[in-house]
C-alpha cells in the first residue's frame, strides 16, 4: 500500500479496503479522498480541479478492461504484491514526476484489475495551506501531465477557456440563440461544479465560480510549461530533474 505523508485515515479504512478489494478479486485498488479546505481561493480551486480531473480520468471506468482507462491518487492505493512485481515496481516510475498516476496506467497495461472508489469522510486530506502553495504544487506537475510538450499545455488551456470562462463571459455580449447556447454550456458546467462542491461538503454556490477556477487552472499550466522550460528541468524533493531524463523516463 502506498500513500501520502499528510493523508489521515478512520481507524477501518485497511481493513475495509483488504475487504472490499479480496471480493471483488482486484489487482488494484485507489480510495478518493475527500479534501479538507479553508478559504474562498482554495474552494474555488480544488472544486474546480476536482471537476477536471473526474472528466479526464472518469475514475468510474478503472474498473473495466481497457487499458486506456486508469486512475490513481497518491492518497491510498493497494494492489497485490505480485502485480506490483510484475508492473516493475517503482524503478519504472523513477523519472515520473506524477509517479502516483502513472502506477494505475502501468496497472492496467499489464492488464490487471483496478478500481477506484471514494474515501469521503475516511480519508481526509488538506491538500495544501492556500492557493499560493497550491499553485507551487500544480507547477510542479502540470507539465507531467502534458508530457512536457507545449502543444498539450496550449490545447488544454485554450479548451479550459472555451468550455469553462467562454460561456460565462459570452452572456453579456449575445442575445438570441446564441445567448441561449451560452446559457446553457454555462449552466451545465456551474451545475457539474456545484456537484462536485455538495460531494466535497462545500456550498453548491461555488457552481458558480467555474470560470474563475478555470483562470486560475490556466495561469497553472502556463505557469508551469514556462518555469519547467526555463529551468531544463524539474525540481522535486530538493533535487533536480533534467527535462531530457524526465522525458526519456516517461511512462
Amino acid at each position: 500500500m502506498f500513500t501520502d505523508a499528510d493523508v489521515r485515515f478512520a481507524p477501518d479504512l485497511l481493513r475495509r479496503a483488504v475487504s472490499l478489494a479480496r471480493a471483488h478479486e482486484w489487482d488494484h485498488l485507489t480510495v478518493i479522498p475527500r479534501f479538507d479546505t479553508e478559504g474562498f481561493w482554495e474552494r474555488v480551486f480544488l472544486t474546480h480541479a476536482t471537476l477536471g480531473g473526474l472528466l479526464t480520468l472518469r475514475p468510474w471506468q478503472a474498473v473495466d478492461r481497457n487499458p486506456r482507462h486508469y486512475n490513481s491518487v497518491g492518497a491510498f492505493q493497494m494492489l497485490r504484491r505480485e502485480a506490483y512485481e510484475k508492473i516493475g515496481t517503482h524503478r519504472r516510475l523513477a523519472m515520473e514526476v506524477i509517479d502516483d498516476v502513472k502506477l494505475g496506467k502501468l496497472v492496467k497495461e499489464h492488464g490487471f484489475r483496478s478500481c477506484s472508489t471514494r474515501g469521503m469522510e475516511r480519508l481526509p486530506l488538506r491538500y495544501e495551506v492556500g492557493l499560493r502553495n497550491i499553485v507551487r504544487a500544480f507547477t510542479k506537475n502540470s507539465c507531467a501531465g502534458a508530457r512536457y510538450r507545449v502543444s498539450i499545455s496550449l490545447m488544454v488551456v485554450v479548451l479550459l477557456l472555451i468550455l469553462s470562462a467562454l460561456p460565462f463571459a459570452a452572456l453579456a455580449f449575445t442575445e438570441g440563440l446564441a445567448w441561449g447556447m451560452c446559457g446553457v454550456a454555462a449552466l451545465t458546467a456551474a451545475g457539474l461544479q456545484a456537484w462536485v462542491a455538495a460531494k466535497m461538503r462545500i456550498s453548491p454556490v461555488y457552481g458558480l465560480t467555474h470560470p474563475l477556477g478555470a483562470l486560475i487552472f490556466s495561469y497553472i499550466i502556463l505557469r508551469s510549461m514556462v518555469v519547467t522550460l526555463r529551468q531544463g528541468g524539474v525540481y522535486w524533493r530538493d533535487t533536480f530533474y533534467p527535462l531530457d531524463d524526465l522525458r526519456k523516463g516517461q511512462v
